[in-house]
């Protein structure tokens, strides 16, 4: 014999169940689509490195360089889509040879929409970008708001 509490229960799980389904689908949607249009929206980000992660290993390589005249905020946004990497080290070395992490990681995988954003308030000095990685597949496009020297 069916209650009518038992179907209403039923019910009432089948929808929060639906709800939240719809919740999480849009918003999967809508990130993959800040993701791609981050950069039109970012008009004062510049290219200033690109690495084929495919064609060779990096060993602390120097990807790109500027100097900070003044204690500032220093935004970086980089784009790594479909990567598979054993190993992808990406930092920010500043004076006194200062490290800055900005993505480490082992075994390294991202789908289409593969990459991040970094900001740090920046002392006055010279700073370098340094890739450390091995060969793999991915294509690294690093964008700063910063003008490079």
């Amino acid at each position: 014999m069916n209650h009518p509490h038992s179907s209403n229960t039923s019910r009432r799980r089948w929808l929060v169940v639906l709800s939240f389904s719809i919740i999480l689908v849009a918003a999967a949607s809508t990130a993959v689509y800040l993701r791609a249009s981050q950069l039109s929206s970012l008009p004062k980000f510049q290219l200033v490195a690109e690495a084929d992660l495919a064609s060779r290993a990096y060993d602390a390589e120097i990807l790109a360089q500027f100097t900070v005249g003044e204690k500032r905020l220093i935004g970086l946004f980089y784009t790594l889509p479909d990567a598979e990497l054993p190993y992808f080290d990406l930092s920010l070395i500043g004076p006194g040879d200062q490290r800055q992490v900005i993505l480490h990681s082992e075994d390294y995988r991202t789908d289409q929409n593969g990459g991040g954003s970094w900001q740090q308030h920046l002392t006055p000095g010279s700073y370098r970008l340094a890739l450390t990685a091995e060969p793999g597949r991915g294509l690294l496009s690093v964008y700063t708001d910063y003008p490079r020297s």
